[in-house]
């Protein structure tokens, strides 16, 4: 609830401080019962129970939580500094916006990049594990590569990774491409070290928070 927070000329409040730091996996947000209200508490409770990928940080309701009635100039210093609000949209409907870490990254992009960090990580350890050996072979590689694609799948299925979809002429859009080398094409120095070198894209799904909609009224629709 720094006072420094809505003030543009301030270099030494916390959220400039932060957003000079460039911190990826902080998110701050003012408000000013902040010390009192806990408003933190309260949006870290609402989005952290969904699914890294499902979410956005933005358009929340908080409970327990008193909205602020922000100048459009104390706003636009807050999002200045990358930082967050809990404010009135309509006399009563109070939401969060916009949804971004210290750095200017969305938050829901940084959760679900680390959430699928992770994902892919503990699939293929799991699997390395659990097998007597993944021998260097195009069957191993492609056995790599299968987990891969089902952790990536997964991905898609928690909403962090677009589905395959369409482009206009028709033609396959798919959400990720997986790139598994074959045997023959991995030199001897690779294969002795017995490191294989595996590949992905992947299409962000993101999220819509504004809507711009253009129409006209008119007695016929060819006017």
């Amino acid at each position: 609830q720094e006072s420094g927070a809505t003030n543009v000329g301030s270099t030494t409040d916390t959220g400039y401080l932060l957003k000079d730091k460039q911190y990826y996996r902080t998110a701050w947000s003012y408000q000013k019962n902040a010390n009192t209200e806990y408003p933190d508490v309260a949006w870290a409770s609402r989005v952290l129970t969904i699914q890294p990928g499902g979410e956005t940080w933005a358009l929340k309701r908080l409970s327990s939580v008193t909205p602020d009635k922000l100048t459009s100039t104390e706003s636009t210093t807050i999002y200045g500094k990358n930082g967050n609000t809990f404010e009135y949209y309509q006399p009563s409907l109070a939401l969060t916006r916009p949804g971004k870490v210290a750095a200017g990254e969305w938050i829901d992009i940084i959760r679900f990049r680390d959430y699928l960090k992770d994902l892919i990580q503990t699939n293929m350890v799991q699997m390395m594990i659990n097998r007597d050996k993944v021998p260097y072979t195009d069957g191993g590689l492609q056995m790599l590569g299968n987990n891969l694609k089902a952790s990536l799948r997964t991905g898609q299925a928690v909403g962090g990774i677009a589905p395959d979809e369409v482009d206009a002429e028709g033609n396959k859009v798919p959400g990720f491409n997986v790139t598994v080398p074959l045997s023959s094409e991995v030199d001897d120095v690779t294969k002795a070290s017995r490191v294989a070198y595996l590949k992905f894209n992947a299409r962000i799904a993101g999220a819509i928070h504004v809507t711009d909609i253009k129409g006209a009224l008119a007695y016929s629709l060819d006017a």
